[in-house]
């Protein structure tokens, strides 16, 4: 009787297409200047201009409404207006960094997604369920939640003309899914990783039930190529990581001194259906940033879970104990471990969402004394 093979993953090209919704929306959106095909980038590429000329164009409808009516985004009448106005140039100086970011890294973009890319040559392509579930799920409950909240801003702006209101909705829908494109491209890219892990480690359970030495080394090569495109992505993405955490840390402590300051207050339904929706538009990057840190955690756990395997496989067995192969193989993966070191910014893990509600606090804390000061 023929034994059963050992488990396949899916089609090459998994990676790119777990993401693929977020790299449309950010196409979309202008933030986007590589390819969402095959993740190259070049300066005169399809890609890049319509990025470049979606960029100048959300550029130059919020500056048009700004400089027309200055007076609808900026009083300066007591600390509390300082504090929402600071609050509404945070989406702008948020989305604007992140351009600066997606263009002056590029080429460490592209070299990302080639690195993903030769993974899946060099050995079998894996089935990336979740990571896909997961961006097609956020990108569909992101688009509508801010198309939504974005078009109920017509009641603050409702005074002013028509064509004010329409550069405003398209500024601001622009730049409120273009900021968290490159957070769920993130989040799904780490998702990507965990999957892949338990993958291999799939693999290895079954290579190790049968004492296949041969396939037990192919794996354990491929846990290492997964090892070292994880610090690819740790390098690529630190520096974005930084910009959404200080950003949202600032404008979530903003947000909730303010509703603190500003009271309850009697709404009809419509409005109380809009500040409910705008409550949670408010709090959809801190979820995001959980789930980011979940998935950094479960990639550091699956990661190790391939040594774990090797080990417990040698003490429960009298035959491999002593096996000259299973020791190499177990000290390589011993050696291959994952730390999730962002650049040099942040450890992306658990830790790193307690820290940043810890931030979050701290603020809440200088704003009021600000406030009061003042």
């Amino acid at each position: 009787m023929s034994k059963p093979a050992l488990p396949q993953g899916g089609r090459p090209g998994a990676f790119l297409r777990a993401l693929r919704p977020a790299l449309l929306l950010g196409s979309v959106c202008g933030v986007v200047p590589v390819s969402g095909s095959d993740g190259t980038w070049r300066p005169l590429s399809t890609a890049a201009l319509r990025s470049a000329l979606i960029s100048a164009l959300l550029l130059a409808l919020g500056a048009a409404a700004f400089v027309s009516y200055p007076k609808a985004f900026f009083t300066f009448g007591s600390a509390l207006q300082v504090f929402a106005a600071l609050r509404f140039l945070i989406l702008p100086l948020k989305w604007f960094g992140m351009v600066v970011w997606v263009w002056s890294n590029a080429r460490r973009l592209e070299a990302y997604f080639k690195a993903c890319s030769q993974y899946e040559n060099n050995f079998d392509p894996l089935e990336l369920r979740d990571a896909t579930r997961y961006v097609r799920n956020y990108v569909g409950l992101m688009v509508a939640l801010t198309t939504f909240y974005t078009f109920h801003m017509e009641e603050v702006f409702s005074s002013f003309p028509v064509w004010f209101q329409v550069a405003l909705i398209i500024n601001m829908c622009g730049m409120a899914n273009g900021t968290a494109v490159w957070l769920m491209i993130m989040d799904g890219s780490c998702l990507s990783l965990a999957d892949a892990f338990r993958g291999v480690s799939r693999r290895l359970r079954v290579a190790l039930s049968r004492n296949n030495i041969p396939q037990l080394r192919r794996l354990v090569r491929q846990h290492g190529q997964l090892c070292q495109l994880a610090g690819v992505f740790c390098r690529t993405f630190g520096g974005l990581l930084t910009i959404c955490i200080y950003t949202m840390a600032l404008d979530l402590s903003l947000d909730i001194y303010l509703r603190a300051r500003s009271g309850q207050r009697e709404v009809g339904v419509g409005s109380a259906v809009f500040v409910w929706l705008e409550r949670l538009a408010s709090l959809l990057p801190l979820l995001l940033l959980k789930l980011t840190t979940n998935a950094g955690d479960r990639v550091v756990r699956r990661a190790q879970r391939a040594a774990e395997l090797v080990r417990g496989h040698t003490l429960a067995s009298s035959r491999t104990d002593d096996d000259p192969d299973y020791a190499v193989l177990l000290a390589k993966l011993d050696g291959q471990q994952v730390h999730m070191n962002m650049n040099g910014y942040f450890i992306l893990d658990r830790s790193l969402f307690i820290q940043t509600m810890k931030d979050i606090m701290t603020l809440i804390i200088a704003v009021a004394q600000f406030d009061m000061t003042a």
